[in-house]
């Protein structure tokens, strides 16, 4: 992939977490040279351990939006396959 797609990826998957994480969720993302990381939070401020391959910080921002919906879905208790999660 070429740099100018990486930043227009980026972009959308910042765009996406800004309209589907959710409520009371964050993610923050620290970059350092050579290097970026990216942590969520959930709605109790507690650190999440999210799956990702870490390819990209694009691909990590959309695994930490996956799993928050998950887990918001799990806390809610809502059924098995009802939920629009990945990892529901």
């Amino acid at each position: 992939m070429n740099q100018q797609k990486d930043y227009m990826r980026l972009g959308l998957a910042i765009d996406i977490a800004c309209k589907k994480l959710p409520q009371e969720y964050t993610i923050n993302i620290y970059i350092e040279q050579g290097a970026a990381t990216v942590e969520l939070y959930d709605i109790d401020g507690e650190l999440c351990e999210f799956p990702t391959n870490g390819e990209s910080l694009a691909e990590s921002i959309d695994d930490a939006v996956e799993f928050a919906e998950a887990k918001q879905c799990k806390q809610r208790r809502v059924p098995s396959g009802h939920c629009n999660c990945f990892y529901s």
